[in-house]
């Protein structure tokens, strides 16, 4: 009986350093993702977002589990939503590389044909790439020769939930006239 008590407290105290051992490196991950996101400068349309991990948690329910990540080279890979204001539909990655150039993720993104996309119109070369600055109330386009750090490094460029969100329409479209020139009021902010 001796014996059982103290292999379960030595399987206690085991599991409690294992507890406090994942929980040191999960603040530490935390600490060089913030130190990252903070030497880019990038900027978060939630106030306050670097202080609470809450925030850069993304709310959609395909993205929700992938929150912006930093490895050990300090290479962040991001949540990405790309939606479509042609079908009113939207396709995930759920953990794209900063490294990675639109280009990259558009050819990735279009490899196979899209079920909605009868036309067969929607390929990498054929489509122009746009963000929001919800904020200012203003579309930006994207340069696909970028990389995916680049773009978050632009100045007009605002992560919003910890998501980096990108509109495809092809060049030269109604969809892409229409999108380009629709009103967009800018979001108040209290900072």
């Amino acid at each position: 009986m001796r014996k059982a008590c103290l292999t379960r407290k030595a399987e206690q105290d085991r599991d409690s350093r294992k507890e406090a051992r994942q929980e040191r490196e999960k603040q530490q991950q935390w600490e060089r993702l913030v130190a990252e996101l903070q030497n880019r400068m990038v900027k978060f349309e939630e106030r306050n977002a670097l202080e609470d991990e809450r925030k850069l948690k993304p709310r959609l329910a395909p993205l929700e589990d992938f929150m912006v990540s930093c490895d050990e080279n300090g290479v962040l890979s991001w949540p990405v939503v790309f939606c479509y204001p042609e079908f009113h539909t939207t396709d995930f990655q759920q953990q794209l590389s900063e490294t990675t150039k639109m280009h990259e993720a558009l050819e990735q993104l279009f490899a196979e044909p899209l079920e909605y996309d009868k036309a067969g119109v929607y390929r990498a070369s054929k489509v122009n790439v746009y963000y929001e600055n919800r904020i200012l109330g203003f579309a930006y386009m994207v340069d696909k020769n970028k990389t995916i750090r680049e773009i978050v490094a632009e100045r007009s460029f605002v992560v919003f939930q910890g998501t980096l969100t990108f509109y495809l329409v092809v060049k030269g479209s109604k969809q892409e006239e229409s999108f380009v020139n629709q009103t967009r009021i800018p979001l108040k902010t209290n900072y």
